[in-house]
């Protein structure tokens, strides 16, 4: 019995250890997996934090790949991020094939506008030579006498500014012939006199000149023209002064030995009379302009009244009576009826006046009709007198009219109320 349960012991006890044999296999199995997984999870993260703590100075070994334990990664061994979508690769193409296309565009209008702009430019060079130039026809003149109070003024001239001063030549030429100091003395007043004239021009035209130059307005020949023109002038006032300096010629009260004050006075009294004589000539210019605008109304009507004439004449000799009467006019010729003869107004007078209305005159209206024909036989021949008041416009015609209208709204009696006795 003993033995038997000792077998069945031993059987079970070999089963049981070849069990827990194997599962102590399975065990040692899952823990050195397990610990393969975190050496490998510990040693990634421990590169990884020796990367992030690279120092500075291993930059360039880094770079060039000597760096000991950093070595650069091979750019095939990225798989995600390094290659392009179809969408982006067509995107890129696609732009630059309009970008291009855009190029060529603004090259083309480009070339086209520079055509253009050329083509207007030339034509608008041919056009400026086909245009005169005013001054080329233009008569130069002094600037000084280039006003509307010059008798001489001439609207074509242009004004010249740099101009020889005559009376210098002639006083020169005078002082070498050995003319007294009275003669030199009035060539001298005039010398002065020309350069307060052009002095003043000089004055008044600066500032318009030098604004136009400095705007690029203004040719450089007038520039220059007035630039010499103020040079010679102050020559010419040194030269003046030195000659009245050298003469001590005295100009009277109060300009004592200055001759440019004596000048002053000779050219404001020259522009004086200019001015005068221009004011005159306006006022002529304006009463023959008023006399004319007066005169032609008259002559407008003379010169409608002739051809209505003609037209007249033209129509027929006739005249006033191949022309119909107008109503106003007709029966003017012709006498009332009862004032014809005197049977007929004898007839009227037993009752022709009521004739038509069938009933006899009143008292009153017969001496009213004995005093039209007492009227009547005074002024002779009725008819004649008429016709003569009708061409005269004034007369017996007139009169009689009057009367006849008397004659046909005669005032009636007024009758009685028949209530006047109640």
């Amino acid at each position: 019995m003993s033995t038997e349960n000792d077998d069945v012991t031993d059987a079970e006890l070999l089963a049981e250890i070849e069990a827990e044999i194997e599962k102590e296999a399975l065990n040692a199995n899952t823990s050195t997996t397990t610990t393969t997984t975190t050496t490998t999870t510990t040693a990634a993260a421990a590169n990884n934090n020796q990367n992030d703590t690279v120092p500075l100075n291993d930059t360039s070994n880094i770079l060039n790949g000597t760096a000991s334990g950093h070595a650069i990664p091979d750019a095939n061994s990225y798989d995600g991020g390094a290659q392009l979508t179809q969408f982006q690769d067509s995107v890129i193409t696609t732009g630059s094939d309009v970008s291009i296309l855009l190029m060529v565009i603004l090259a083309i209008l480009f070339i086209i506008q520079l055509i253009r702009k050329s083509h207007q430019h030339f034509r608008l060079q041919s056009m400026i030579k086909n245009v005169e130039n005013p001054l080329d026809s233009a008569r130069p003149m002094a600037a000084e006498n280039l006003t509307p109070i010059n008798p001489r003024y001439d609207h074509n001239a242009v004004a010249v500014y740099n101009t020889e001063f005559e009376d210098k030549k002639v006083f020169l030429q005078r002082q070498n012939d050995g003319a007294p100091p009275s003669v030199l003395k009035d060539i001298l007043l005039k010398r002065a006199a020309k350069c307060v004239e052009k002095a003043d021009v000089l004055r008044r035209d600066g500032m318009g000149i030098r604004k136009n130059w400095l705007m690029d307005l203004l040719p450089r020949d007038v520039w220059d023209d007035f630039n010499a023109a103020q040079r010679n002038l102050q020559q010419e006032i040194n030269s003046v002064a030195q000659e009245n300096q050298r003469y001590q010629f005295n100009w009277g009260q109060p300009h004592g030995t200055n001759v440019f004050s004596k000048a002053r006075d000779e050219h404001q009294r020259k522009m004086f009379i200019q001015n005068k004589v221009m004011q005159q000539k306006i006022q002529q210019q304006r009463q023959m302009q008023q006399q004319h605008a007066q005169q032609q109304p008259h002559r407008q009507q003379a010169q409608s009244a002739t051809a209505a004439s003609q037209q007249g004449a033209a129509a027929g000799g006739g005249g006033q009576s191949q022309h119909a009467p107008s109503a106003k006019a007709f029966g003017n010729g012709f006498t009332p009826g009862f004032f014809n003869s005197g049977s007929n107004a004898n007839a009227s007078g037993g009752g022709g006046g009521g004739a038509g209305d069938g009933k006899k005159l009143s008292k009153k209206e017969k001496k009213e009709l004995n005093k039209q024909k007492k009227q009547m036989k005074h002024s002779g021949n009725t008819a004649m007198a008429a016709n003569a008041g009708m061409q005269n416009g004034v007369g017996d015609a007139s009169s009689g009219a009057t009367t006849t209208q008397q004659q046909q709204q005669v005032r009636r009696r007024k009758g009685k109320h028949r209530f006047a006795n109640k």
